[in-house]
C-alpha cells in the first residue's frame, strides 16, 4: 500500500492548498523575482534563497511544440514593474530571461515544484497599468540560422564583448551628471575631456537601467530612453562605443588583431560582370 510523503500530508492539512507560481526574470546580472501568490515565497531554485514578492501576474496556457516542449507563453502583469521598463521603453539592449515554477506553498514551506517555462521575453503591449508579455521558449532561440556571421566590411563583434577581448572597466567614466528636463540628455565635464563622437554607440548605466547613447557633443550626451529615476547629482557609469569600422578599431581602441570584419572585401562583385 503507497503511503503519502509527510511534506504533502502537511500541506494537505493546512489552510492553504492552491498552488502558486513563481516568475524569476533576469537581464544580465539584475534579476526580479515574483509570485502570483499573495504572500512572499523564500525558495532557493538552484541559485540561492529568493524571496518571490506578490505582484498582480498571471498567464495564459502553455503551447507546446511536436517534441512537447513549451514553445510560446502570454502572461499579464503591471506595466509599472522595473523589469518592463527597457522593453517598453525600446532600450533594452540584452534580452530579458524567465523561469516559471509552479509549487504548493503552505506560507513557510514549499513542496511538490515543477519547472513550467524557460525562455526569453519577445514583445511587451501596454494597455493601460496592464502589460501584455510574449515569452517564447528554448526551441524558438534554436531555430535561427546558422551560421549567424556574415561575409561583411563591418566587425560582428560588441564591443567590449568576449570576441572583442577589451575589457569595458579599462575604459569607462563615473561621472556625476546633470540632467535635462526630458531626462535625454546628460552632461558632465567627463564626457567633454574626449572629441565629440567618442561616446557615440556606447552606453550608460545606473543599477538596473541601460542605455544606448545615440548622441555626443561637447560635455553632452544624448541617451536613446530615459533612465527612470536618474537626476541631476546622480553618478552613471558610461562606455564608448564603437561602429564597427576598422579604423575605428585602428584608432580607438588599437585592437585590429581582434577584428572580426573583412574590410578589404572587394565592392564590386565579379560574378555579376557581364560585358563590362
Amino acid at each position: 500500500m503507497k503511503t503519502a510523503a509527510a511534506d504533502l500530508i502537511t500541506l494537505e492539512g493546512g489552510v492553504v492548498r492552491k498552488p502558486v507560481e513563481l516568475y524569476h526574470f533576469w537581464r544580465g546580472s539584475s534579476h526580479w523575482y515574483l509570485t502570483s501568490g499573495d504572500a512572499t515565497v523564500a525558495w532557493d531554485d538552484g541559485n540561492g534563497s529568493q524571496s518571490y514578492t506578490p505582484a498582480a501576474i498571471s498567464r495564459g496556457e502553455l503551447s507546446w511544440n511536436s517534441n512537447l516542449e513549451a514553445g510560446e507563453l502570454q502572461i499579464q502583469m503591471q506595466a509599472s514593474l522595473p523589469v518592463l521598463a527597457d522593453c517598453l521603453s525600446g532600450a533594452a539592449v540584452a534580452p530579458a530571461w524567465v523561469k516559471v515554477w509552479k509549487l504548493l506553498y503552505d506560507g513557510s514551506n514549499v513542496a511538490w515544484p515543477s519547472l513550467l517555462f524557460v525562455g526569453q521575453i519577445l514583445n511587451v503591449t501596454a494597455t493601460g497599468p496592464d502589460a501584455a508579455v510574449k515569452l517564447v521558449g528554448l526551441d524558438y532561440l534554436l531555430k535561427r540560422e546558422i551560421p549567424t556571421r556574415c561575409w561583411q566590411a563591418e566587425c560582428p563583434w560588441a564591443v567590449f564583448g568576449v570576441e572583442c577581448t577589451l575589457d569595458g572597466d579599462d575604459w569607462k567614466i563615473t561621472p556625476t551628471v546633470t540632467v535635462s528636463a526630458d531626462g535625454l540628455t546628460l552632461t558632465a565635464a567627463a564626457f567633454g575631456a574626449e572629441a565629440d563622437g567618442w561616446w557615440c554607440l556606447g552606453s550608460v548605466e545606473v543599477g538596473n537601467y541601460k542605455r544606448m547613447v545615440v548622441a555626443h557633443v561637447g560635455n553632452d550626451v544624448t541617451l536613446d530612453a530615459v533612465i527612470p529615476g536618474l537626476v541631476t547629482g546622480n553618478a552613471v557609469t558610461a562606455y564608448p562605443g564603437c561602429d564597427g569600422d576598422v579604423t575605428t578599431c585602428r584608432d580607438k581602441y588599437d585592437n585590429v588583431p581582434n577584428f572580426g570584419g573583412a574590410p578589404y572585401i572587394p565592392i564590386d562583385n565579379p560574378t555579376l560582370w557581364v560585358n563590362k
